[in-house]
Order: structure tokens, then sequence, then C-alpha cells
């Protein structure tokens, strides 16, 4: 918080453009400021945000992300995100050709961030706090469920922040999920998930880069 001449306080922010970004800015309110950045203000087509620092990734970011979701989140049920229409992510992955097991599909729903990579974690400048930006809502394509997150999680761990934007290769710490072989089997169909659609997004844009199309082929292999 800054003070200017007069003594007035003077708000530090980051303004958000995108076609959803009224969405997603409604959503960061709704996960709270705990979780994610405080939003000042809502408009159609973008938000303000306070401003948050980067952060060095570090081999424990993994489990302070699970640890904050776990305490602030997956315990909360979707209130008023509508789950009704959830069940069109089975069309959706059906629509990619992958087939969803019967104990990948969620017996109930709960509150989820919807992008927990490590390439969406900040730090709050006052308390040093880890936030996660740019949550995304539920919209259909994947059910509001902690497996879908603990899934983004696996992306991270499986070093996608080091492919696709170049960042020191990591060694982290393994989430505390992956030790009950229910939920790491469920997570690892959720991963396959989201590094499918990443690949399906590469081709379909022409980007083609060999790269992150033999990062893909090789996460899914490993998760299958």
């Amino acid at each position: 918080m800054l003070k200017g001449n007069s003594g007035a306080e003077l708000v530090d922010t980051v303004t958000k453009f995108h076609h959803e970004a009224a969405i997603e800015g409604y959503f960061c309110q709704h996960l709270g400021d705990g979780v994610c950045p405080t939003v000042y203000s809502i408009r159609q087509g973008f938000y303000t945000m306070e401003k948050l620092e980067e952060i060095q990734p570090y081999e424990g970011i993994l489990l302070a992300v699970e640890n904050i979701l776990d305490s602030y989140v997956w315990s909360r049920p979707t209130q008023n995100y509508d789950v009704s229409g959830q069940m069109n992510y089975i069309e959706f992955l059906a629509s990619m050709c992958i087939k969803i097991p019967d104990w990948a599909i969620p017996k109930e729903f709960c509150l989820i961030h919807g992008d927990p990579t490590v390439s969406n974690v900040m730090m709050r400048r006052e308390d040093k706090r880890l936030i996660l930006i740019d949550p995304r809502a539920p919209n259909g394509h994947i059910p509001s469920w902690k497996a879908v997150d603990m899934g983004k999680i696996l992306q991270s761990y499986w070093g996608w922040e080091h492919v696709a934007y170049g960042t020191p290769y990591i060694e982290y710490d393994a989430p505390v999920f992956c030790s009950d072989p229910d939920l790491m089997r469920q997570a690892n169909f959720w991963c396959f998930y989201h590094v499918a659609r990443i690949e399906q997004l590469e081709i379909s844009r022409g980007l083609n880069r060999p790269n992150i199309l033999n990062w893909c082929k090789s996460v899914m292999e490993k998760v299958a």
C-alpha cells in the first residue's frame, strides 16, 4: 500500500483483460483472498486486482499448493457454481476419444481452483503468502472435483513449466495425495486429460512444437 502527498492510500494494482475476465474475477472473489488475489473491481472484459510478486519455484511448492487447496478449497461445496450440467464433461472427453472409467467419475462435487499449476503461484507482498492466480470456474468441460486439481498439480510435477516456459528443471517433492492409491489413480487420469488437451490445442493451433508434443507423449505414457 502506497501513500500520496495528501496522505491518501494508493493501491498498487494489475488489470487483466480477457473475454472471460469477469467470470474469472468473480470466481477469484468466490474462492477468497486467502487463496486468490484480492479483486477490487470487475467490468465486462477485465478486472482489477492486487499486484503480486513472482516466486521462484522450490522443491516443496507442490506440497504448499496442495495444502492451500486442501485447507481452503476442496473442503467447500460448489455453492453458487451450478454443477447440474457438469456431466457434459463425459461427452467432451468422448470428443477427444478419451473414455472415462467409473473410478474417475466423481461421486460428489466440491469447489476447485481449476488450474493450480506452479506457473499460477505468486506471492502476496505484505505477508509473503502464496496466492493462486487465474482460477477456472466450472464450465462443463471438467467436473468440479478435487482429483481434477490434483491432475493439474501432477502436470507441474512432470515438468510442464520447464518444457513450456524454459524455467529451471526442479525435482519437486511428491504431493501427499500420491501416497493414497485411489487418489493417485484418479489424479493420474485427470493429468492424462489435461496433457491430452494441451496436445490437442498445440496441434489445432498449428504450433506443433516438438518439445511440447514430445513432453505430452511422455507424460501420457507415464500416467496412463
